[in-house]
């Protein structure tokens, strides 16, 4: 064989290969969130048939003689680039509008560091909605991973006029995302700011249970004397105190304790994190008496879902229960890549970013959900140009760590990322451009036959030479 047909035949299989990519490409012309791949050709090997070398004095030089040897696919890459909106109306139907992926996979995943999320699925397709156990899921029944809410009371007043409102934030914890549970008999709730833990009393606390507990600083008030006046003393704030009817939503939480070794002995600066649910918050009875379990309290039952809402400047999911109750779930989780066109395809429109992706981050949108970055800062009115602390960024911020306890480090703002709810993302195929490179290929297939059927003339006549 002549090395012309060598050449048509890694032609011929080049482009067969193009074709691949490009029937992928129609085939999914109308698959949401689809991402289009590319192709490239590359030149295959050389042979030398006479080496180049530089003139001398004497002689000129001549450049070397090569015969290549035809084409091979050089790279099938992904265009990630965000593609247009498609409107469906439907409410748990979002849209990432930027660079970014939805983190999905198996329940109870947990994140010890930005490096577990690898082992996440990712997907642009933002099918959401809550199944029968109160977990949002994909379209495939992948749970949708994210930042619960805590609903904790907040003075948005000043201390001579306090004005106490119920404030949701975003536990700077992933994990995957859930309905609140639902209260099926009265209780009092209060969430240690520092510590994180949720305790529930099954009647109304009294001010000596209260100041019996163990709470920090910011967790406390003045005590007010008989005589309108401070004592100097601090007691238990009791606007913290959350009252909860049947059918109220009561939100898990998350408590931080201090990790210990094989011997008992507490591990400095790491903590174990422990989420409360049916069977790991406190519930006290009179006289701070424990024993009961919040499953007394709410049984199993989630929360029912009659609608979701999605925030798209910040990735709040808002719900509206069949009793009539909104209640916030929590915040989406956004994953980034350094490099989005190098993720991995692993099956249907799932994404794992493997190597080629390079590290991948946690975020959410416009920094809705903060974390390590520390506390929130504000101008000192005492000294202009300083700034003190204003409040903590997240719950549980330790100003001598820098650091929240139980957080996985480095949760990011999502920058220019947001959503668009009420549709999905339209596919990365474009029809025209495909058709047209189907073309292309069509006619430089065609042309690498005819190489081979001129090649194998030439050799048909060569064999002929004996008669």
């Amino acid at each position: 064989m002549t090395g012309a047909m060598y050449s048509a035949v890694a032609g011929l299989r080049a482009h067969m290969n193009a074709l691949n990519v490009i029937g992928n490409n129609i085939s999914n012309v109308n698959t949401n969130a689809y991402k289009a791949s590319r192709y490239t050709f590359l030149e295959s090997m050389y042979s030398n048939m006479r080496n180049g070398s530089n003139g001398t004095v004497q002689s000129g030089g001549n450049n070397p003689s090569q015969v290549g040897y035809g084409a091979s696919i050089g790279t099938i890459d992904l265009d990630m680039s965000t593609k247009n909106f498609t409107p469906t109306g439907i409410n748990g139907d979002v849209m990432i509008n930027g660079n970014g992926f939805f983190i999905v996979g198996d329940k109870g995943q947990s994140f010890n560091s930005m490096s577990d999320i690898k082992n996440m699925l990712l997907t642009r397709h933002g099918d959401l909605g809550f199944d029968s156990q109160g977990y949002m899921v994909d379209g495939n029944k992948k749970v949708v991973y994210g930042y619960l809410a805590t609903e904790r009371m907040v003075n948005k007043g000043t201390d001579e006029e306090p004005v106490w409102t119920t404030e949701y934030e975003g536990q700077p914890i992933l994990t995957d995302f859930r309905m609140p549970m639902l209260v099926q008999k009265e209780c009092y709730v209060y969430l240690n700011t520092k510590t994180g833990e949720q305790i529930i009393w099954d009647h109304k606390p009294t001010k000596d249970e209260l100041n019996a507990l163990d709470v920090p600083d910011s967790d406390k008030t003045d005590e007010i004397g008989a005589d309108g006046k401070p004592t100097g003393q601090k007691v238990f704030n009791e606007n913290l105190i959350i009252k909860k009817e049947k059918g109220d939503a009561l939100y898990p939480s998350y408590k931080r304790t201090p990790a210990r070794d094989e011997n008992g002995q507490v591990i400095a600066d790491k903590f174990d994190v422990e989420f409360t649910d049916a069977n790991t918050s406190t519930v006290l009875g009179a006289g701070n008496a424990t024993g009961a379990k919040l499953e007394d309290f709410v049984g199993d039952a989630r929360a029912l879902v009659d609608s979701i809402s999605i925030d798209d400047g910040s990735g709040r999911v808002t719900a509206t229960t069949t009793t009539g109750k909104v209640v916030v779930v929590g915040y989406l989780a956004i994953a980034k890549c350094d490099n989005p066109n190098g993720v991995t395809h692993v099956d249907g429109h799932y994404y794992q970013a493997l190597e080629g992706a390079g590290n991948v981050y946690a975020t959410s949108i416009k920094g809705a959900v903060q974390n390590s970055h520390g506390p929130v800062m504000k101008d000192d009115p005492n000294n202009p140009g300083q700034q003190i602390v204003d409040k903590p960024a997240s719950m549980g911020y330790d100003e001598t760590t820098g650091k929240i306890p139980g957080e996985i480090s480095g949760i990011l703002s999502s920058g220019a990322t947001t959503l668009i709810s009420g549709g999905l993302e339209s596919s990365g195929t474009d029809l025209a451009t495909e058709i047209s490179n189907m073309i292309l290929v069509q006619r430089g297939y065609q042309a690498n036959t005819r190489i081979v059927t001129v090649t194998d003339t030439m050799l048909e006549e060569l064999v002929n030479m004996k008669r």
